[in-house]
């Protein structure tokens, strides 16, 4: 179950966000079912999604998909040359993970 994800120097995102879905402690259950994301067009909100798509893809095909000399389709801010930043937490058999993910369009350069 995810828990929490961000990305920093993403898209439109340079600074970088976060999205939760744990509730405040006042609430009786942990983990909300559902989040709204919301706000002015063309502020990022597409963006927010597109880095759970790309996390996904990435830890799953790049292994298969692509040759060690190949370059990242990663969009960073302005494809700056800053390294992108993108995390997950999730909880899988009552235990937390967290998967970190800093690269460049050339390499990774931490997992």
């Amino acid at each position: 179950m995810l828990l929490e994800f961000g990305a920093e120097n993403f898209c439109s995102f340079k600074e970088g966000f976060e999205v939760s879905f744990q509730k405040s402690k006042n609430s009786t259950e942990n983990i909300a079912n559902i989040i709204a994301v919301k706000g002015a067009n063309a502020s990022g909100k597409t963006n927010v999604i597109k880095v759970l798509s790309f996390l996904r893809n990435f830890t799953t095909n790049s292994f298969s998909m692509f040759k060690p000399e190949d370059d990242i389709n990663i969009s960073s801010f302005f494809r700056n040359k800053r390294p992108t930043t993108i995390y997950a937490i999730f909880l899988e058999h009552k235990i937390e993970y967290k998967y970190e993910l800093v690269l460049t369009e050339k390499k990774v350069i931490s997992e």
